[in-house]
């Protein structure tokens, strides 16, 4: 597994978990805190997709 790799499956664990704590907060009627955290796993999730696109860019130009 290549380092771009093992960065990419660490921070899909790290959405999982940010989700879970997401729902956790929901069902707490703690909303603000929910937004919050929701607010960080979609920065995780465009994190995963730069580093997909990036991934694919490099592939492309070593073919």
């Amino acid at each position: 597994m290549s380092v771009r790799e093992k960065v990419i499956s660490e921070k899909k664990q790290g959405l999982g978990i940010l989700l879970c704590q997401a729902v956790d907060l929901l069902n707490k009627e703690q909303y603000e805190n929910a937004i919050i955290t929701l607010e960080q796993a979609i920065k995780k999730v465009r994190d995963i997709k730069i580093l997909k696109q990036n991934n694919n860019k490099k592939e492309v130009c070593h073919a």
